[in-house]
């Protein structure tokens, strides 16, 4: 169990927010382009919308189950050039035209249920936000259903996109997580400083180029399993992100999907010197993963690579 004194949320204000795509009253879905574990949207027209501030603590779900928590570190307005649909009926006339690619006539309104093949296209430039929690993500693996969920708030029939989580409850919640679970929230919440503002600056992750900087120093190389095919591994932080939030230029390496969380969380480590692979307990009862316990890194490392290396141990292996 994850001592009380680690999870201090004392002056922290929490939200729960409904990850979803655009609705189909509009055509325009880029504008939710969330990446989950890295950003939320929502529109300022929703309630709340203006309420989340820098060092919140932010809970996705899509309506079903939990997908994970951070704190927002960022938090950027935008506008966005969309259509929308009109209902043509001069009595409705409301932008609630669902599109229904399967059937005809294609759109039906949500509100009057007129059906068209053509409903009234407008342009319009609709404000947002765009929060970035990417630092201390923690991504849920086991179930926290909706009806978990809504008991956190502090208005469980809430219909809303954005609602507020009661914090004690949520501290519960942490608790029963692990501490390694826990790590990079953990983690994070000592470097979020106090302070609620707004920023016009957008935070660019640069996880695609931080990607290809890896797969043209070490080919299509899982440095735990050797070559991989390259759709299959994800670019891998040596330190922990949630500390630093940066990527640096010599403090990464590529891994299979499977085993870049694990590696992220500390359930694997390599020991710097000798580079042995290091698989904790908790892992070892896997024959996928025990079998990589004791065996060498697959790819040549420089000494930049090896100090981020003993870092990771230190944090993770060193008590």
């Amino acid at each position: 169990m994850t001592p009380i004194e680690v999870i201090d949320l004392s002056e922290r204000t929490a939200w729960l927010c409904n990850s979803k795509s655009a609705g189909t009253a509009t055509r325009s879905s880029d504008v939710f382009d969330e990446v989950l574990g890295e950003s939320y949207v929502w529109p300022t027209s929703i309630p709340r919308a203006s309420e989340i501030q820098v060092g919140d603590v932010i809970a996705i779900w899509n309506s079903s189950r939990m997908l994970g928590f951070s704190f927002v570190e960022q938090i950027e307005p935008f506008t966005v050039l969309r259509e929308h649909l009109r209902c043509p009926n001069p009595d409705c006339a409301r932008k609630d035209m669902r599109d229904r690619k399967t059937l005809t006539p294609r759109y039906k309104c949500g509100k009057c249920s007129q059906e068209t093949e053509e409903p009234i296209v407008e342009l319009t430039e609709d404000p947002f936000f765009r929060a970035d929690y990417s630092a201390g993500w923690v991504e849920i693996e086991t179930e926290v259903d909706a009806e978990t969920c809504r008991l956190l708030t502090r208005n469980p029939i809430d219909q809303h996109s954005i609602r507020e989580i009661d914090v004690p409850l949520f501290i519960t919640f942490l608790r029963s997580l692990s501490q390694i679970t826990l790590k990079p929230f953990t983690s994070r919440q000592l470097r979020i400083v106090g302070g609620h503002k707004v920023t016009n600056v957008r935070v660019r992750i640069g996880q695609q180029k931080f990607r290809e900087s890896l797969r043209a120093k070490f080919g299509d190389t899982c440095a735990f399993t050797g070559p991989a095919h390259r759709q299959t591994l994800d670019a891998a932080h040596l330190y922990s992100y949630a500390e630093i939030g940066q990527h640096h230029s010599d403090g990464g390496i590529l891994l299979r999907r499977d085993l870049h969380r694990p590696f992220d969380t500390g359930l694997i480590a390599v020991e710097p010197t000798e580079l042995v692979i290091d698989i904790h307990p908790e892992l070892r009862a896997i024959d996928q993963y025990s079998n990589l316990h004791g065996s060498q890194l697959q790819v040549q490392l420089s000494d930049g690579e090896r100090s981020w290396l003993a870092l990771h141990w230190q944090e993770f292996r060193v008590t």
